[in-house]
């Protein structure tokens, strides 16, 4: 099997390879409990019983045990490709790791199963086919399921980055291509840099 990054991050890195190895795990902890305290009302306000939650691109599971106490009755399912961050991700209540190895064995097996996708910091992996996830994604969400996607968009796609920064423009005509309409929520700091939140909707 062919190295991927990813693996040879985790491998070296662990869990801060999904965020950044400049910052200790402490303060990985730190800046996650941030992020949530601004992340979380802004789903609970779009909370719809039942709740399916899928965490895809799950990482090393910083968000999933969030997602999964969202709701008591809540069923979460952590997708991460990369076995050696599966492997770390703290086991929750009510939460599962997907066995899928692959983005398109996820996209068949869980096709409208989930409520709520969360997708954070993953669309802008230059490896991505973007389209496709795009396409995948919005077949995973129920009807009037909730897509709940970050990253970074700047206005102006800054040059010289490995990740790639795409506009909220890109993003939201290029889900619109498959039937899910997004709106900006909000913004939240990673590291110096801001993230946008967007919610959309499968109608």
């Amino acid at each position: 099997m062919v190295d991927d990054p990813w693996t040879r991050l985790a491998r070296q890195h662990g869990a801060r390879a999904c965020v950044s190895t400049a910052l200790t795990e402490a303060e990985i902890d730190e800046l996650t409990a941030r992020q949530w305290a601004v992340i979380e009302p802004l789903i609970r306000a779009e909370l719809r019983e039942p709740v399916t939650i899928l965490d895809f691109g799950a990482g090393a599971g910083r968000f999933t045990g969030r997602l999964a106490a969202l709701s008591s009755d809540a069923w979460t399912v952590a997708f991460e490709p990369c076995v050696q961050l599966r492997a770390i991700i703290p086991p929750a209540l009510g939460m599962w790791r997907s066995h899928c190895r692959d983005a398109a064995a996820a996209f068949r097996l869980y096709a409208g199963w989930f409520n709520i996708i969360f997708v954070a910091m993953v669309l802008g992996d230059p490896d991505l086919d973007l389209d496709a996830t795009a396409q995948g994604l919005a077949g995973m969400l129920r009807r009037d399921g909730l897509l709940v996607l970050l990253d970074h968009m700047p206005d102006a796609e800054p040059l010289g980055r490995w990740w790639r920064f795409r506009p909220f423009a890109a993003y939201a005509a290029l889900f619109a291509g498959h039937g899910v309409a997004l709106r900006r929520a909000g913004e939240v700091d990673q590291n110096g840099n801001m993230v946008t939140i967007c919610f959309g909707r499968r109608p």
